[in-house]
């Protein structure tokens, strides 16, 4: 009886193999990465923001200090990676402003600093934090000054364009959507980002009504 010849893989299927196996190696590594930050946001809240090693941060996420070195080469390309993180949420929570008005854009945020609630407490107590805390801060509250701006006015207007009380009037109103108001909240009162989110949506109402920019 003649034996059956083996069948060889196809060049189709070997390349179809192929991709499998890239994704898969690639979903894997994106998890690996994504565990390594979390990790690290852990530790540095754990820490009141004092300095986490890499040794230490290898310790907690059991991945080696190569797999460490091959991610992010030091502990200052791990900061930058959670500040592009944030950055990357500016972005986003740019197109939420031009679909909420500004009192629910306020309700919305909140609840947002609850569902990231480490990465909030780290940029907030942490040194990567204060390092860029000021440049994100400036540009959140540029978009959602722009966004009062043009609810009150009716159409877009530059900063110059508004009497200095009226445009104080507006910042206090953007400064009332903040993550650090959310914190003191939370401390002090025991309140979550979703408790808090009524009473955020109702001040801003409520000063905005009484707002007038008059040129």
């Amino acid at each position: 009886m003649a034996k059956k010849s083996k069948k060889k893989p196809t060049d189709a299927l070997k390349k179809s193999l192929r991709k499998y196996d890239n994704t898969a190696r690639e979903k894997k590594s994106n998890l690996s990465r994504q565990k390594i930050i979390d990790s690290y946001v852990d530790l540095l809240v754990e820490n009141s923001g004092q300095d986490v090693t890499l040794q230490l941060l290898a310790k907690k996420t059991k991945i080696s200090m190569r797999t460490l070195f091959r991610f992010f080469g030091d502990k200052e390309k791990l900061n930058h990676e959670i500040e592009d993180y944030l950055s990357k949420y500016l972005v986003s929570i740019g197109a939420e402003i031009e679909k909420l008005s500004v009192s629910d854009y306020a309700a919305f945020s909140y609840e947002v600093f609850d569902r990231y609630e480490k990465l909030f407490k780290a940029y907030l107590y942490t040194n990567f934090g204060q390092l860029s805390r000021r440049i994100l801060r400036k540009r959140f509250h540029e978009m959602v000054i722009k966004k009062i701006i043009f609810e009150v006015a009716g159409k877009p207007l530059k900063e110059g364009d508004i009497p200095k009380e009226s445009l104080t009037k507006i910042r206090f109103v953007a400064n009332l959507i903040s993550a650090q108001m959310w914190n003191d909240l939370q401390e002090g009162y025991g309140l979550t980002g979703k408790e808090i989110a009524p009473s955020a949506r109702w001040a801003v109402q409520t000063l905005l009504k009484d707002l007038n920019i008059t040129l």
